[in-house]
């Protein structure tokens, strides 16, 4: 697969997608789109175009897997429908692109597949204990691609992904990804911020550069069925990004937080990335410093 020059990007339309494309061009592959959007844009095929899609099945792809419908605050009334779409989705483009010669990457999220552990959580010393139905349906869709490849000779690796952040993020309706929207509350002026848990919640947040060259990284050095942890080496608090986010505004532009209980969300999550590192050769190098100074002026730009 290392000589391999083509990417489906199944999902490719949101955060993380748009960002993995722009990426993947950059390392000279020719990237095709499967999106949920009918616009006529060269090399993006709509999601319902059977045609299309089984005609690039014939060839040997990178297979890059980014659907994502549920989030991780989640009721139990919106995971029913969540849990039925996502495996369903997955089922069906499994079934579509069903090339033994190309090789599937599906982003997980290792914020939530390993629920509440207080030590550093590695791909298969830690046990998989989800607190939130976002974290169990990325735990059966992981399970999922493991079946098929037993049993169908899918080729597959898996990147657990830590929490990204950075430009293309911001998502008024979502609301998803605490800097981005801590930093647009900023320049906003919506004084009101709400911070779960007391603030003392614990992540390996990544800037999406870094995570995009995590996930290339591991298609093209990632073994067969094996899992890597894609994040950064360091881990903040929600208390503690705020402290820094305060460096980059005025003093008069303040913050009213207001603290707010969520017992879906795990409280530490501290990822070994020691796989990663050196297995596939990566090492996220954007500190959060300059992440968060790249954030604000993608965000001045396009607020």
């Amino acid at each position: 697969m290392k000589n391999n020059k083509q990417a489906i990007l199944i999902g490719g339309d949101g955060f993380i997608g748009s960002n993995l494309n722009i990426y993947l061009k950059k390392s000279f592959l020719n990237t095709f789109v499967v999106s949920s959007q009918k616009k006529k844009e060269k090399n993006k095929i709509y999601y319902k175009n059977i045609t299309e899609l089984k005609k690039l099945n014939k060839k040997k792809f990178y297979i890059f897997y980014l659907v994502g419908k549920s989030l991780p605050n989640s009721g139990f009334k919106q995971f029913q429908n969540q849990l039925v779409y996502e495996i369903k989705t997955l089922l069906f483009y499994l079934k579509i692109f069903d090339n033994k010669n190309s090789k599937w990457v599906f982003i997980s999220s290792a914020g939530t597949v390993y629920g509440e552990n207080k030590k550093k959580n590695k791909e298969y010393k830690t046990d998989l204990n989800p607190i939130s139905h976002y974290g169990l349906i990325k735990l059966i869709s992981e399970k999922t691609l493991y079946l098929f490849n037993q049993k169908y000779k899918i080729n597959y690796s898996i990147a657990r992904l830590s929490n990204p952040y950075g430009p293309g993020q911001l998502n008024k309706k979502k609301k998803h990804g605490f800097i981005v929207n801590l930093l647009n509350s900023y320049l906003s002026k919506n004084f009101n911020f709400f911070v779960y848990n007391n603030g003392e919640v614990m992540r390996n947040y990544i800037y999406i550069d870094d995570a995009c060259e995590g996930i290339y990284k591991v298609a093209i050095n990632g073994k067969r069925a094996e899992i890597y942890n894609i994040g950064h080496s360091k881990s903040y608090s929600l208390n503690e990004i705020i402290k820094i986010s305060k460096k980059f505004f005025k003093k008069n532009n303040k913050l009213i937080f207001k603290k707010k209980d969520n017992k879906h969300e795990v409280q530490i999550n501290i990822l070994d990335t020691s796989k990663a590192n050196k297995e596939l050769g990566f090492r996220a190098t954007t500190s959060i410093y300059t992440g968060i100074k790249k954030t604000i002026s993608w965000l001045k730009l396009n607020n």
